[in-house]
C-alpha cells in the first residue's frame, strides 16, 4: 500500500457546512475555539481539530515567494498546496516532525506569524546547505516574502487527492489562530475565505454512527447555521480516495465504448 505519512487508525473525518454571517474575525476565532474544546470533552474523544480541509478532500494552492531569493517567474515551480490548521490537527493526524517545532496553543493572533511546511517544500525552496527553520516566506506576491516565519518541517504528507501517483507536493501550514493583514484585496479575501474550517479531525474509536449525533448537537448549539456534511473514517476517505481514479478510469471506458458504437452506427 501508498504510505501517506499520517495515522488512518482511530482517526475520523468530519466535514462541515459554514457557520452564520455574522461569525467573522474574532468572533469566528472564539466559536471554533469553543468547538473545539467541547469536542475534546466528548466520551471516547481523545483528540479534536479543526482546518480548512481534512487531507484528501479539498486542495488550495498558492504561489511561493521565499525572503532573500530572487523572483522566479510564476508557474508549477513556484507552487505550494497549503491548508490552515488548529494547533493540535498535525499532531492528532500522527504526522511526524522532522525538525523544529509544530504550531501551538501560544501561535495567537497577536505573535508572529509561523509556518509548518513539508520536505517537499524544503526540497523544492531551499538548497540542501540551507536550514529552512526561521526562513521566511509569503504567498504570490514579492511584498508577501516575509510573511511567515518557518517554525517546523514535517514528513510529506498526502493532502491532496489527485495525482495519487505522483510525487508529494511541496506543502506548508498556517495557523487557525493567526490572520495577516494584506494590502491586496484579492489577498485579503482569500485569507477571510481560508478561515472558515470545513473540516474536523478527531481522534477517536467511536463508530461515526454514533459519533455523527454527538458532533451535530456540538455545532448547533455553537452555531445552528452548522451542519454536519459527512462523517468518515480516515481508513474510508483514503479508500474513496483510491476509488476516484478507478472510477473515472472505468467511465472513461464506457465513454470510449459509447463512441465506438456510435461510430459503428453513424
Amino acid at each position: 500500500g501508498q504510505d501517506f505519512a499520517f495515522e488512518q487508525d482511530g482517526r475520523v473525518l468530519v466535514s462541515v457546512g459554514r457557520p452564520s454571517a455574522s461569525f467573522t474575525g474574532e468572533r469566528l476565532s472564539a466559536l471554533y475555539r469553543n468547538i473545539e474544546e467541547r469536542l475534546n470533552a466528548l466520551p471516547g474523544v481523545t483528540g479534536a481539530s479543526l482546518a480548512l480541509y481534512n487531507p484528501l478532500t479539498d486542495n488550495w494552492g498558492e504561489g511561493v515567494v521565499i525572503a532573500g531569493k530572487p523572483q522566479t517567474e510564476p508557474g508549477e515551480q513556484t507552487s505550494a498546496s497549503w491548508d490552515r490548521v488548529s494547533a493540535n490537527y498535525l499532531q492528532d493526524l500522527g504526522v511526524t516532525l522532522v525538525e523544529g517545532r509544530h504550531f501551538s496553543a501560544a501561535d495567537t493572533a497577536t505573535t508572529e506569524h509561523v509556518a509548518v511546511v513539508n520536505e517537499a517544500f524544503v526540497k523544492r525552496f531551499f538548497t540542501a546547505d540551507e536550514d529552512p527553520i526561521d526562513q521566511h516566506f509569503g504567498v504570490n506576491l514579492p511584498e508577501n516574502a516575509n510573511t511567515y516565519r518557518i517554525v517546523g518541517v514535517v514528513r510529506d504528507a498526502r493532502f491532496a487527492g489527485f495525482q495519487l501517483d505522483r510525487p508529494m507536493r511541496p506543502m506548508f501550514f498556517v495557523a487557525l489562530a493567526q490572520t495577516v493583514d494584506y494590502a491586496n484585496p484579492m489577498m485579503q479575501r482569500v485569507e477571510t475565505a481560508s478561515h472558515y474550517a470545513g473540516g474536523i479531525l478527531l481522534v477517536t474509536n467511536v463508530p461515526p454512527g454514533v459519533l455523527e449525533a454527538q458532533v451535530a448537537r456540538v455545532l448547533s448549539d455553537a452555531d445552528p447555521n452548522l451542519t454536519v456534511l459527512s462523517v468518515r473514517t480516515l481508513t474510508d476517505q483514503v479508500a474513496r480516495t483510491f476509488d476516484q481514479p478507478r472510477a473515472v478510469a472505468s467511465l472513461a471506458g464506457l465513454f470510449g465504448v459509447v463512441a465506438l458504437v456510435l461510430a459503428a452506427i453513424g
